[in-house]
């Protein structure tokens, strides 16, 4: 059963006892796996993720950047998803999403994910929200490791929750023939430069860079200053100026805190979510949601417009592209 609503949140689920908690979400009750005493932080299930998913059940309709009708069919990748609770919950949305960590964290990473989007929990569940779920898929990301820092496509090293490898509607269909697209350009930030802190990027393994994604998550991941220019180097490497970055997180540290906002504000625009706009019973003053866009290249204003015509050009040739690698597929299988 679900731990009693009239509990405080932290009471309810940090407790680092538990090697599983069960949340009401979407009309289902959603059970994770955890393994809390392990040495490894992200094997536990955060409250910044589960506020992060609340939000999302709340403005599912309408209302938030992350409701349905703008996560349907989108490519969505999750930075540090720990046990996956923000990316499984954009995908009952119906987002394409992409569930990454270290690979430490992997195994019960690949243990939810198959728990609540594999093809026998979705065959047997009668949840309203299964009919229009996406895919999920998991692989290793490191931040320290660009190795890691994949390319397009079904790789090694990637795995798949088996009911959405042939994807269910349109967006499981894309994710599906993804890997005909080609390539996109190399990232860049504003000001042509890395993230403080870092020095010059390492050229990128070969053949291609990372994709660029329409959703970037990042639930607890602010936790100390040091890694901060990874986390920012790694998501201006995934995004463009369409990208919407959500980042979740508990205040732990003011000066962690301050270190954020300087990293990332020479390069994105920051809007805090209103805690009225979060579920009333799943918030905390302590953990906040900010809602993060690229900002316009150096030129201005027309410079970054006009690099985000070509940018949307260059996405709707490869739309393209991948509905006829499709469709082409289908042919071949009705041969």
């Amino acid at each position: 059963m679900p731990p009693p609503p009239n509990k405080p949140l932290f009471e309810r689920f940090n407790t680092h006892t538990s090697t599983s908690i069960e949340l009401p979400l979407f009309g289902s009750t959603w059970r994770l796996a955890q393994a809390p005493n392990t040495n490894h932080l992200g094997t536990t299930v955060w409250d910044a993720s589960i506020i992060l998913a609340k939000w999302m059940e709340k403005n599912a309709r309408k209302g938030s950047e992350l409701s349905r009708p703008k996560l349907a069919g989108r490519r969505v990748l999750e930075l540090g998803a720990g046990m996956g609770l923000g990316g499984l919950a954009a995908a009952a949305l119906g987002a394409d999403v992409k569930l990454t960590d270290v690979a430490e964290v992997l195994p019960l990473l690949k243990q939810n994910a198959e728990s609540l989007m594999g093809r026998a929990s979705l065959a047997t569940s009668d949840s309203a929200w299964v009919a229009g779920a996406g895919s999920v898929s998991v692989r290793e990301l490191d931040w320290e490791k660009r190795e890691t820092w994949f390319r397009r496509g079904e790789e090694e090293g990637e795995e798949r929750a088996d009911g959405a490898a042939k994807g269910r509607g349109k967006g499981g269909q894309k994710a599906a023939a993804a890997q005909a697209a080609p390539p996109p350009p190399p990232p860049t930030t504003p000001e042509g430069a890395s993230c403080p802190a870092l020095s010059s990027p390492a050229p990128y393994p070969s053949p291609s860079p990372p994709p660029h994604y329409d959703f970037v998550l990042a639930a607890d991941c602010v936790y100390k200053e040091d890694i901060l220019p990874l986390l920012c180097e790694v998501i201006l490497a995934v995004s463009n100026r369409r990208t919407v970055v959500v980042v979740a997180n508990e205040l732990r540290s003011h000066s962690v805190a301050a270190a954020f906002e300087a990293t990332f504000s020479p390069h994105f625009s920051m809007k805090r979510v209103p805690r009225a706009k979060m579920d009333a019973e799943y918030s905390v003053d302590a953990i906040s949601i900010v809602v993060m866009k690229r900002k316009h290249a150096p030129g201005g204003k027309k410079a970054g417009e006009e690099a985000e015509t070509a940018e949307t050009a260059g996405e709707e040739e490869e739309e393209e592209e991948v509905a006829t690698a499709l469709a082409a597929s289908l042919v071949l299988k009705e041969e």
